[in-house]
């Protein structure tokens, strides 16, 4: 049996729909469907999207009995999006346990809200950690759970990288289903900190992609990607750096791709 899973919109999806080249006011708009149907707000949409989520689909889910207590785990869980997944830290932020924490990210995946990101751990060398990072499908849920709701809030945003690389990232997921792609998605860091935001396996190789939030390009986002590939035994094909601004180049057989062309 084949099986769709139904996303959020992508970003081609909406090409046409979202014309300006600053990416705030999207993120902040989110990916849902009836935001481009209708003349629907997003800051209407989520906080009644939520409500009903919570109060329909989860309870169908698991008998959660203190929803209040659910609501507050995906407002911390918000909070960590982009990082390591600590079950205990969040469990002693929300006051549950680390196997409650497991039991509702369970319910988050099981019903497209958020996803995880698996580390690398394949021909290389070092000691890599093994916690998977943490992402939600679509950034206006995201950001309605961190209580922001307009340009400025989320250009200050203390998190506004994550939200960025949760954004960038659940493009490529949006991508594999929508064209039933086997690529394999993952993450590198090491035990000395050296991180790759994503890397696609295609087959033997694998390509390594940096996100960066930032309007204008630095050559210092390359640096991790250029230690990866003297790391990675040969194994690196494609690398390129996705960024928040809007001039497209190469350097050192790294591509530099703006947000609105990967």
């Amino acid at each position: 049996m084949y099986i769709c899973k139904l996303l959020p919109f992508s970003l081609s999806e909406i090409k046409g729909k979202y014309k300006s080249d600053d990416y705030h006011q999207l993120l902040l708009k989110g990916f849902y469907p009836r935001l481009y149907s209708t003349n629907m707000k997003y800051c209407d949409l989520y906080p009644s999207y939520i409500e009903t989520y919570i109060e329909r689909d989860v309870r169908q889910i698991k008998n959660i009995k203190d929803l209040s207590l659910f609501i507050k785990f995906l407002q911390i869980a918000a909070g960590h999006v982009g990082q390591l997944v600590n079950l205990s830290e969040i469990g002693n932020q929300v006051g549950v346990s680390h196997n409650t924490v497991r039991d509702w990210f369970s319910i988050l995946e099981a019903s497209y809200i958020v996803f995880f990101l698996r580390p690398f751990h394949k021909n290389i060398k070092k000691r890599l950690v093994k916690q998977p990072k943490l992402y939600f499908y679509d950034t206006g849920v995201l950001c309605n759970l961190l209580n922001i709701s307009d340009f400025d809030q989320l250009f200050s945003h203390y998190n506004k990288g994550g939200i960025f690389e949760s954004f960038v990232i659940s493009e490529f997921f949006k991508r594999k289903f929508n064209t039933g792609s086997q690529e394999k998605f993952s993450f590198y860091r090491d035990s000395k900190g050296h991180e790759v935001d994503l890397l696609i396996e295609k087959g033997q190789k694998v390509d390594a992609i940096e996100i960066k939030s930032s309007s204008t390009f630095n050559k210092s986002f390359l640096k991790n990607i250029k230690y990866l590939n003297k790391t990675a035994d040969g194994i690196i094909n494609d690398s390129a750096v996705i960024y928040g601004g809007n001039l497209k180049n190469s350097i050192n057989n790294i591509d530099i791709i703006p947000w609105k062309d990967f």
